[in-house]
């Protein structure tokens, strides 16, 4: 457990301010980061009287490129003692932290050595609040990535979202989730082909084929597209998706022979559900686009 970093902490504070009592700070005090004001932290104050601390805010790309290249960028006096009057810019820098590798036990040295952490009660506020985010947001044995990413309210959105969907699968893809561990994770959710959430499995396949075809694969035509399978059972599930396909099959002049013409290649004499869409186009075509009277 983390807490025993802050337990560790209040030990050295205890040995190294005999001259200064400090009060106690537990992980509860610090589940969030607090405003903490701005205080004689043994820290230069002109550093932020000068306008450097507002240099921050404008992200300048060349202390970017310093801090992903030096870990003592990171911990910058002009930084730490920005992140104590600062709760937003704490969590920025937490995030920094955290994505160059630095732990607990790394944060704890840092500050020791550069910042005075054994002495500096703000300072070593700002180290229990980097403990208590770490226990929040990266707890150690649990992999908060995998469960954000399956949060059925996200696949529930994905459902009724195509732009949603499109941002999830992106970021199934990037982490490596083919179709194959996409359907592990959702039969670990016991989401079924009976759940009416499977169609956003059905859709990632069918995305993943156009944006990300396997070697050797010819990739989808536009035309094609137009009648991908799982397009075509979304239909019967999404009345809004299915007036879009049909106004594209419609914009390239397909009338109802043309698509059942097509639908014939994909065997819809043995389909029911193909040709209950055959049907909806039908319907589609005379709602909107009726015949002209003989």
């Amino acid at each position: 457990m983390r807490l025993s970093s802050i337990l560790l902490a209040a030990g050295v504070l205890t040995m190294f301010a005999s001259r200064n009592a400090l009060p106690t700070f537990t992980v509860a005090d610090s589940t969030e980061v607090s405003n903490m004001a701005v205080a004689d932290t043994g820290l230069s104050n002109e550093r932020l009287n000068n306008g450097d601390g507002k240099r921050f805010l404008r992200g300048e790309v060349n202390d970017d490129e310093e801090e992903r290249l030096s870990d003592a960028n990171m911990f910058k006096a002009e930084k730490i003692e920005q992140a104590i009057g600062d709760a937003s810019y704490a969590k920025t820098l937490f995030r920094r932290w955290k994505r160059n590798k630095v732990d607990w036990e790394g944060a704890f040295k840092k500050l020791r050595e550069m910042h005075n952490l054994k002495t500096d009660k703000n300072v070593y506020n700002l180290y229990v609040n980097y403990v208590a985010w770490l226990e929040k947001h990266h707890p150690l044995g649990q992999n908060l990535g995998m469960k954000n990413m399956f949060d059925k309210a996200k696949i529930s959105k994905a459902a009724k979202d195509p732009t949603y969907a499109n941002n999830l699968f992106g970021r199934w893809k990037r982490n490596n989730f083919d179709m194959i561990k996409v359907r592990d994770q959702f039969k670990a959710m016991r989401i079924t082909s009976e759940n009416p959430l499977y169609n956003v499995y059905t859709r990632y396949a069918a995305w993943l084929r156009i944006h990300h075809p396997k070697e050797g694969t010819k990739k989808l035509t536009s035309y094609e597209f137009l009648f991908d399978r799982t397009r075509i059972d979304r239909t019967l599930v999404d009345e809004t998706f299915a007036n879009k396909l049909f106004a594209k099959w419609k914009g390239r002049e397909l009338d109802s022979e043309g698509v059942f013409s097509k639908f014939q290649t994909m065997g819809v004499k043995y389909d029911d559900d193909l040709y209950k869409v055959y049907l909806n186009y039908r319907a589609w075509l005379e709602k909107y686009h009726p015949l002209p009277p003989l």
